[in-house]
């Protein structure tokens, strides 16, 4: 199964958590992923294109932000699915090793 598509909430204990902590936990993740994309997205920019993304990115946070930002910048999806990708291989790696306790 490819990564991207594994499920590892069971890995990292998301099932056990009440709703409001689940919640919590996966925006704090998400928001972590979506950080790490945009910086070295960023790196691969124009100076015009980092102002454009600069005015949209001090906008108040809202739910269609990620898909305005991906149709405004195609090529972030990429950097934003190695992200993902790499989180997960590495809660995978660092995870199985972990006796249950």
């Amino acid at each position: 199964m490819d990564l991207l598509q594994q499920d590892i909430s069971k890995l990292l204990g998301i099932d056990d958590m009440p709703e409001a902590e689940q919640a919590l936990f996966l925006n704090d993740i998400g928001s972590l992923l979506l950080e790490g994309a945009l910086m070295k997205f960023v790196l691969t920019l124009t100076d015009d294109e980092q102002a454009a993304l600069e005015v949209w990115s001090d906008q108040p946070p809202t739910e269609a932000m990620l898909p305005e930002l991906l149709e405004r910048f195609p090529a972030f999806e990429t950097f934003l699915t190695d992200e993902i990708h790499s989180f997960k291989a590495d809660a995978v790696r660092i995870l199985s090793t972990v006796a249950p306790a």
